[in-house]
């Protein structure tokens, strides 16, 4: 992924080539190894390199997908015991908030209530 300037992709193909890809900034390049493909593709700036920043950002994600950024954003572990259906999109920002402002926020737009045990200062 590309945030800025240009860059130069050399991928290989099943064939023994060589491909050289430019990727602009907002490209993104994904490469099989099985299939000898690449891929570009355009990219949310905010979603995949907000991080630099300290945004959190989600597009349309799904619950799974949202637990698991969280997870690795904040170093936690979520349990549940909830066993239905999570699925529909979510989408937000979130700027330096604590791991409890975006618990708020999940908790509220999917309809579910938490809580946040063994916290170490």
């Amino acid at each position: 992924a590309v945030a800025e300037g240009k860059v130069a992709v050399t991928t290989p193909d099943l064939g023994g080539n060589s491909l050289q890809t430019i990727l602009l900034p907002t490209q993104a390049l994904t490469y099989s190894a099985a299939k000898g493909l690449a891929t570009m593709h355009s990219f949310d700036m905010d979603e995949v390199l907000g991080w630099k920043d300290g945004k959190l950002v989600f597009k349309n994600a799904s619950f799974q997908s949202v637990r698991k950024r969280i997870e690795d954003w904040y170093g936690v572990e979520i349990r549940m015991e909830y066993t239905g259906s999570l699925e529909q999109g979510f989408s937000a920002t979130y700027q330096r908030q604590t791991l409890e402002q975006v618990m708020e926020g999940i908790a509220f737009s999917f309809g579910f209530k938490y809580q946040i045990n063994n916290r170490y200062a």
